[in-house]
C-alpha cells in the first residue's frame, strides 16, 4: 500500500510482482474506519475520519430540506414545515427502535436509513415539482398503475396536500427505516409506529436514555387501517386512501399461449418490490434488495416488459 502511495506509484503484490501505475492513475479510498491504518497511510491519503455518531443525520436533513424546497416549490412553506416536523417526530424514534430492539440481517447505519427515507419520499413527489423543472417519472408497476394511467400531474391543495405529504412520508419511513429488519422486527415496528402516529405517551418499547419524542402540533390525518400490518398497505394518490398491496395487483390470468417460464405468480412481495424498484430506479436512486442467505426476488415490470432478477445473500 505504501509503495503505491509513494511518488513512484508501484504496486507490490504478495507474489513478488510489481505493477507500475501511470501518472494519470489515482487511488480513491472510502473507509469504514481507520482501525488498522498506520499514521503513514493516513498522512499520505489525507484521510479524516469522523465517527458517524458524532455528526448524526441532521446536517443531511438541513441540506435536503433546502434542496427539496427549491426542487418541489409547490409543496409550499407550510408544507415544508410539516415535512420537517415529520422528520423530527418520526425518524429518530424509529431508528432508535430498529437499533435497540430489532435484528437486521444486513447491518445498516443511522445515516443510511435516513437518507434512504428522504430519497424514497423525494421520489414520490413528482406532482409537487417546480413547474419549469417538472418531469413526471412515475413507476408503472401494478402497485402504482392506477396513478400512472390517470395522468395526474397537478399538485393537491389544502387538506389533500397535507394528507399526501403525511402518508407518503410514512410509507417512505416504513420501506426505508423499517425495511432492513427481520420478520420479528417488523412486528415490533408495526406496533411501535402505530402508537407513535397516535401520539401515545407509552410506545411499548424503551428508547435510549434521555430520548424525548418531538411531537408535532398536528394530528396524523389518515391513520393506517389496523386490519393488517403497516407493511401490507400502500397509499393511493388517485383515491387518497390506504390500499392493501394485494388490491393493487393485476387480477388477469396469464395469456393462453404464455410459456411456463414466462408466468410469474403475483404476490404481495412482487407488488411491493416491483413498485419500490421502478420508483427508485426511474428517479436515479440506488437500490439494493438484501436479506439472509438464499434471498431471491423475481419481478416483471410492465414499463420495460422484461424480467428483473435480484438475488442478494448475506
Amino acid at each position: 500500500m505504501n509503495t503505491v502511495l509513494d511518488d513512484n506509484k508501484k504496486l507490490c503484490l504478495m507474489s513478488g510482482e510489481i505493477i507500475q501505475m501511470s501518472q494519470q492513475m489515482n487511488l480513491i479510498f472510502e473507509v469504514q474506519d481507520l482501525a488498522v491504518a498506520s499514521p503513514a497511510t493516513v498522512s499520505r491519503c489525507g484521510m479524516v475520519y469522523t465517527e458517524p455518531s458524532s455528526i448524526g443525520w441532521h446536517p443531511l436533513k438541513t441540506s435536503w430540506l433546502k434542496k427539496t424546497n427549491d426542487n418541489f416549490s409547490q409543496i409550499g412553506k407550510e408544507g415544508m414545515q410539516m415535512v420537517e416536523a415529520l422528520l423530527n417526530w418520526l425518524v429518530d424514534p424509529c431508528v432508535d427502535l430498529v437499533k435497540r430492539h430489532c435484528k437486521e440481517p444486513i447491518p445498516t447505519s443511522q445515516i443510511n436509513l435516513t437518507v434512504s427515507c428522504m430519497n424514497m419520499f423525494e421520489s414520490m413527489l413528482d406532482e409537487f415539482k417546480t413547474p419549469e423543472e417538472t418531469t413526471v417519472r412515475r413507476g408503472t408497476s401494478a402497485a402504482d398503475q392506477e396513478t400512472t394511467n390517470s395522468g395526474f400531474s397537478s399538485a393537491p391543495t389544502g387538506s389533500d396536500k397535507d394528507t399526501w405529504l403525511q402518508c407518503l412520508f410514512v410509507m417512505s419511513l416504513v420501506w426505508s427505516v423499517g425495511a432492513s429488519i427481520d420478520n420479528d422486527g417488523r412486528f415490533k415496528f408495526n406496533t411501535f409506529l402505530r402508537k407513535l402516529l397516535a401520539q401515545q405517551d407509552d410506545l411499548g418499547f424503551d428508547l435510549s436514555a434521555g430520548f424525548v419524542v418531538q411531537k408535532p402540533n398536528f394530528n396524523f390525518l389518515l391513520p393506517i387501517p389496523e386490519v393488517a400490518s403497516v407493511y401490507a398497505f400502500t397509499f393511493s394518490k388517485t383515491e387518497g386512501v390506504w390500499k392493501l398491496w394485494m388490491d393493487t395487483l393485476d387480477k388477469r390470468g396469464p395469456l393462453s399461449d404464455a410459456q411456463f417460464n414466462d408466468i410469474i405468480v403475483a404476490t404481495i412481495d412482487t407488488a411491493r418490490y416491483a413498485f419500490l424498484l421502478v420508483l427508485l430506479v426511474t428517479h436515479q436512486k440506488h437500490v439494493l434488495f438484501g436479506g439472509p442467505t438464499g434471498t431471491g426476488v423475481m419481478i416483471k415490470t410492465q414499463q420495460y416488459s422484461t424480467k428483473t432478477y435480484l438475488i442478494v445473500s448475506h
